[in-house]
């Protein structure tokens, strides 16, 4: 979506079903070893992820991603490598 940041639209999907989705990939990248072009082990990343519903958080995408970003803030304000939801 911008810098270091990225958005999924995730159709036909509730919020509790986004937020599983959400720990599915947070555990994923958590758990992901990174190598560089030559084979050096980088070590490892975390993501922090903010869920938030179309028209049970917001009536308008403008204000969805809004809810999406200050849930995401939340998880990192919190720890990081968490998903939370707005």
């Amino acid at each position: 979506y911008g810098g270091e940041e990225f958005a999924a639209i995730l159709p036909d999907t509730d919020k509790d079903n986004a937020v599983i989705m959400g720990e599915r990939l947070r555990k994923a990248v958590e758990e992901a070893e990174l190598m560089s072009i030559d084979g050096a082990p980088l070590g490892r990343i975390t993501v922090s992820i903010g869920v938030a519903a179309f028209l049970v958080d917001a009536k308008d995408g403008e204000e969805l991603v809004k809810k999406a970003d200050a849930a995401c803030y939340a998880a990192k304000e919190k720890g990081r490598n968490r998903v939370e939801k707005a």
